[in-house]
Parts: structure tokens; sequence; C-alpha cells
């Protein structure tokens, strides 16, 4: 029978082994000195929402999405 609690300290070090690096390389990516890190942020962390929609009429483009969105007070859609 394996002795896995009795070797936990081992299992601890490896993990940190592990997760220490990865850690530090998303945190200290090339881009680090001007601000620009390796994590970018998608909507879900900078607010904002996001609505997909599909047509089953062809004729509808962007152009008249946006003008509709505008007519309802939503200028900055899309």
């Amino acid at each position: 029978m394996q002795d896995i609690v009795g070797k936990r300290g081992w299992y601890f070090i490896f993990s940190a082994l592990v997760i220490i690096p990865g850690l530090l390389s998303m945190i200290l990516s090339p881009g680090w000195i001007t601000g620009d890190s390796g994590l970018k942020a998608g909507i879900d962390f900078t607010s904002g929402s996001v609505m997909n929609v599909s047509f089953s009429n062809p004729d509808i483009d962007e152009e008249d999405i946006q003008a509709r969105m505008s007519e309802l007070g939503h200028d900055e859609a899309l």
C-alpha cells in the first residue's frame, strides 16, 4: 500500500514547481514593462454585454441594425 499522506510534502513541492512558473509566466509576460500583459481581459471582465443575433432574411445588413439601435438610443452598439 502506498503511503500517500506521508509523502504529502513531496506532492506540495511538485505542485509548487508546476504552479509557480505558470503564474509567473502569466504575470511577467514579455510586455509587462509597457503594461501590455499577456492576459487579455474579455468583455466578461471589462463590463458590457454581448448579444448574438441571426436572421433568416438575408436582406438585413449591419447598417440596418446599427441605424435601428441608434433610434433606440444605443449609439455605441456594434
